[in-house]
């Protein structure tokens, strides 16, 4: 009995060690971004959460690292803004250069989403989103946006 309730307690735990996401492992290990996402998203970590890990153990790739996962997933791109600017804010304007790179349309989340996280560093990212083309009047307003957030 105690040999069947063991074995029980074996099945059941098991497979809870072996599926652990670790994205910054991951990318380590020479997975892309791209990949260390999708598996991240697959075991419940949202994209945002496993860029914030990438970028935690490669604070010198932040904006690499954002610009490939934007590309990758455009969808979540101001909640991976602001969690790379929220880590790294002397990188805002970095990051707001390679975030509008990968996905322009995007611009004014991107704007406000880390001026929101690194008011301090408005006038730089300011100056990023400028240097990309985007429109002076829309950088303006989503700046104050994210200073009001």
């Amino acid at each position: 009995m105690k040999i069947k309730t063991l074995a029980l307690a074996m099945t059941l735990v098991m497979p809870f060690q072996m599926v652990s996401a670790d994205p910054a492992a991951d990318l380590a290990g020479s997975m892309s971004v791209e990949a260390v996402i999708t598996k991240a998203e697959s075991e419940g970590i949202s994209a945002a959460d496993a860029v914030a890990n990438m970028v935690a153990a490669n604070p010198s790739q932040a904006a690499s690292i954002t610009e490939r996962a934007i590309a990758a997933n455009s969808s979540q791109v101001a909640s991976i803004v602001s969690a790379v600017v929220g880590l790294s804010p002397d990188s805002a304007a970095a990051v707001v250069d390679a975030a509008i790179a990968a996905a322009p349309k995007y611009a004014v989340d991107i704007v406000t989403a880390a001026t929101a996280k690194a008011p301090q560093h408005s006038t730089a990212i300011q100056q990023a989103a400028i240097a990309r083309n985007v429109d002076p009047i829309l950088v303006s307003t989503a700046s104050a946006a994210g200073l009001i957030t």
